[in-house]
């Protein structure tokens, strides 16, 4: 027998409203909802079972079964959709196209609210095949007359025309719906017009905020949304201004003053102070905040929700703060502007929409490349680059979007199950015997030539004794060059050398020249010299027989 628990009516009184016995619910300071206190679902117990003392004990289903996936050859090595495993067919995998990201479109301000925005949509005339109308074809379809409601306006930033028209009156009312306008137009480029809705999605980005001047019913405002196809998915991303994104985007924009000069100090010399001095001028200025960036001092007027327009907060940075205003950049062409940041009118007012600034200390390379000092002395890029410095942007434009197309593949690869070896056994020899050998073989080649000026400076003195002993022609050692097989050799003995090429010996092991100088043998032919000499290079030049060498 079972019975399932209802645990919500084991919760405390206080936990629902008087009279209407719904749970309450709570709100935290941020205006969301929470669980009240003291009112969380209790967990399953004893107590809670109905007829005290019966046999009911409390049963909790603690293990749950999950049917094997992928556990065999066929059902591993099947195709599926790459990167969105849930479409189970190659045509609903060719259907998965979309951005991971999002991109800025011209849409109603309250665009979730269906009803509401198509109440507000307004109606136009274009041509048949949806071509825009001139002002005067505009002029005919309205009757040959403009007025209030049926009148010509175009966008003086782009040119976009439109053809302004009352809605035609359909059977339930007044509603623009698309629909050809009976009869044709005469004198007019366009024979046939029809009406079609005007929304905030009609116009472009760049027309927006004109679209929201012109015809304020419609309540238009730029809004991240779903990218609407790979074109500009693949140029959505940010302005990175490293400051308050949310807040610029807010406001339309942000104010920027440049940094005064570096100050020079006779006991610390030139001292970077700029983060300070951006700091004072919150309270000079009477400001909400000020924020340090490289470029310049970031001046916030006031808080998220404010009421005054962009129009008005770009007159007051300029009049008042002595500051620039950069309009919030949406697109890579609004971010990263040609043209020195702080150029100036006849005003001596910052104008002009450029961000760029001379860079004389950074870090990284190519797109990664970060300022991390920019001068306000250089105003082109001649002037910048003449100085050592970089002319780049203030702002830098980074894309995220990244278009995402449904693959049909085989992601996974059966591998059988097999007891084989993991492990495989190599002979190493330890480090230190190779630097122990090392250390032998140069202590052996350093030793030779040590050996060789030792027995030159020593044996011509020892030599003389010895025959002075012996009472005969003393022969004193010059030295002993060794010979290894196939190696082509150098080696010098005082005026003395003697040089092997890789045929001079073929043997299978070291050989040892020993050079000897007998003087008694130079004495018989004074007159006469022997040279040893190979490919013109003189080797070695001593009296005719008074060189003598043995090989051992």
């Amino acid at each position: 027998c079972k019975l399932f628990l209802d645990l919500s009516k084991h919760l405390p009184e206080d936990c629902y409203e008087a009279g209407s016995g719904m749970q309450k619910r709570c709100v935290d300071e941020q205006g969301r909802w929470k669980e009240c206190e003291g009112c969380s679902t209790p967990t399953p117990a004893e107590s809670m079972c109905p007829l005290a003392g019966s046999k009911f004990k409390v049963f909790r289903n603690s293990r749950q079964f999950e049917t094997g996936k992928l556990n065999n050859k066929e059902t591993c090595e099947a195709s599926t959709c790459y990167p969105e495993s849930w479409a189970k067919s190659k045509e609903e995998c060719d259907a998965v196209n979309y951005c991971q990201g999002d991109c800025p479109y011209c849409d109603d301000a309250s665009y979730w609210d269906y009803e509401g925005a198509k109440a507000r949509q307004m109606c136009q005339f274009k041509g048949q095949s949806g071509e825009d109308l001139t002002s005067a074809d505009c002029q005919i379809a309205c009757g040959g007359n403009f007025t209030d409601t049926c009148k010509f306006v175009s966008s003086v930033r782009t040119g976009t025309p439109v053809c302004l028209t009352p809605p035609p009156v359909g059977e339930n009312g007044t509603s623009c719906r698309e629909v050809a306008k009976d009869g044709e137009l005469s004198g007019a480029a366009v024979k046939k017009v029809k009406y079609t809705p005007l929304t905030c999605s009609t116009f472009a980005r760049a027309d927006c905020e004109w679209g929201k001047e012109a015809f304020n019913k419609l309540d238009c405002g730029v809004k991240r949304m779903q990218c609407k196809n790979k074109v500009d998915c693949q140029k959505s991303g940010r302005c990175e201004y490293r400051t308050d994104e949310r807040r610029s985007e807010t406001q339309g924009g942000f104010c920027v003053r440049p940094h005064e000069p570096l100050t020079f100090d006779e006991d610390m010399g030139l001292y970077d102070d700029r983060r300070e001095k951006c700091q004072k001028l919150q309270t000079v200025l009477g400001l909400s905040e000020t924020q340090f960036q490289q470029y310049g001092c970031v001046l916030f007027m006031e808080s998220y929700q404010s009421t005054p327009t962009p129009a008005e907060k770009k007159k007051e940075c300029h009049e008042r703060l002595g500051g620039k205003w950069f309009p919030f950049a949406w697109g890579p062409w609004e971010c990263e502007v040609p043209g020195y940041a702080w150029a100036k009118n006849d005003t001596s007012q910052f104008s002009g929409a450029g961000t760029h600034m001379c860079c004389i200390r950074w870090w990284g390379n190519g797109d990664s490349r970060e300022c991390e000092m920019f001068s306000n002395q250089d105003d082109t890029a001649a002037k910048c680059s003449a100085c050592g410095g970089e002319w780049m942007s203030m702002f830098k434009y980074k894309i995220y979007g990244q278009w995402i197309s449904g693959e049909w593949q085989k992601n996974y690869k059966w591998q059988s199950r097999a007891l084989d070896p993991v492990n495989t056994w190599i002979s190493m020899v330890p480090d230190y015997k190779i630097a122990e050998l090392w250390e032998s073989i140069v202590n052996v080649v350093k030793t030779k030539p040590l050996s060789n000026f030792i027995e030159c400076r020593m044996s011509p003195t020892f030599a003389s004794l010895v025959g002075i002993a012996t009472q005969e022609v003393p022969q004193p050692m010059l030295g002993k060059a060794s010979l290894l097989p196939g190696q082509a050799a150098s080696q010098d003995f005082g005026s003395v050398g003697v040089m092997t090429d890789a045929s001079s010996y073929t043997g299978d092991k070291e050989n040892t020249i020993a050079l000897q100088s007998d003087s008694a043998k130079g004495n018989l032919a004074p007159a006469s010299k022997r040279m040893l000499s190979e490919g013109g290079r003189a080797l070695a030049e001593a009296p005719a027989g008074s060189l003598a060498a043995s090989i051992s």
